[in-house]
C-alpha cells in the first residue's frame, strides 16, 4: 500500500503545480478586470500560460489512466529506448519542480548504443520508473542556487552480455547520505516519514518495478563533485 501511496502522492504533485499556476493566472485576471487594469497583450500571454498548464495537467492524469490499464500478467518485447523516449515525450508536459524549473528547460543529452537487443517487460511500468527518476533529476537541479548554473540530463544506455544498463546522470544538487540511504525504502520506515512529500525522498516504487517485476538491480551515487547517477540493470532472459 505505502508503494502506491508513493506513486500517488508522485502524480498528486505534478498535477498540483500546474493547477496552482493556472489557478494563479485566473486570478490575475479576474483582478485586472475588476480593477479595468488589464492589457490585451498581457491578458493573451497570461490566458497562454493558463492553457499551457492546463495541458500539462491533462497530460498527467492521461498517463495515470494509461498506467492504470496495466500491462497484464505477461511481458512483452520492447525497445528500451522506445519506452525512455516516450517517457521524455511525457515528462516534457508533466514535469516541473517546486522551483518553477520545467524539464523542457533542461539540457539533455542522449547516448544510445546501437542494436540493442529488445527487453521481455512491463513497458507502462518502466515507464513510470522513468518519469520517476526525471521527476527526481528535476527536483535536485531546481535546487541548484546558482544563476550561471547549466541544468543537466544525460541518459545512457548500453548492453553488456545479456544485459542493459541504463544511467541517468544529472547535475543538480546532491542527495545527502540519509536521502541515499532510504531513497529505495518505502515511505514510513524512517523518522522524515512525517515531512512534506518531496519527489526526491522515495524511489520505492521505481525499486519495486526494477527488482521485482523485472528481476533487475537500480543503485544511486550522488557526490558534490560527479553529480547524481542512478543506474539500472535489466536481465534480457
Amino acid at each position: 500500500m505505502s508503494l502506491m501511496g508513493e506513486m500517488t502522492s508522485a502524480m498528486a504533485h505534478d498535477i498540483n503545480m500546474p493547477l496552482k499556476a493556472m489557478l494563479s493566472s485566473v486570478k490575475t485576471l479576474r483582478q485586472d478586470i475588476t480593477d479595468d487594469t488589464f492589457d490585451v497583450v498581457d491578458m493573451r500571454e497570461t490566458l497562454e500560460d493558463a492553457v499551457i498548464r492546463g495541458q500539462q495537467a491533462k497530460s498527467i492524469i492521461d498517463s495515470l489512466l494509461d498506467f492504470s490499464q496495466g500491462g497484464g500478467d505477461a511481458k512483452s518485447l520492447a525497445n528500451i529506448t522506445h519506452i525512455i523516449d516516450h517517457s521524455i515525450d511525457l515528462a516534457r508536459n508533466a514535469i516541473t519542480a517546486n522551483s518553477g524549473l520545467r524539464f523542457h528547460d533542461v539540457v539533455l543529452k542522449r547516448d544510445y548504443a546501437d542494436d540493442l537487443l529488445d527487453l521481455p517487460c512491463y513497458h507502462r511500468e518502466l515507464q513510470q520508473v522513468f518519469l520517476s527518476l526525471i521527476r527526481q533529476a528535476c527536483s535536485a537541479l531546481g535546487k541548484v542556487d546558482d544563476l550561471d548554473h547549466s541544468p543537466e540530463i544525460t541518459i545512457a544506455v548500453s548492453q553488456i552480455y545479456n544485459d542493459l544498463w541504463i544511467r541517468l546522470h544529472h547535475n543538480g544538487k546532491p542527495l545527502s547520505d540519509g536521502n541515499q540511504k532510504y531513497l529505495f525504502e518505502s515511505s514510513g520506515t524512517d523518522e522524515s516519514s512525517s515531512a512534506p512529500y518531496d519527489p526526491e525522498q522515495r524511489l520505492s516504487f521505481s525499486h519495486f518495478i526494477i527488482t521485482e517485476q523485472h528481476q533487475g538491480q537500480i543503485a544511486v551515487t550522488s557526490d558534490t563533485d560527479s553529480g547524481t547517477t542512478f543506474s539500472i540493470q535489466l536481465p534480457l532472459k
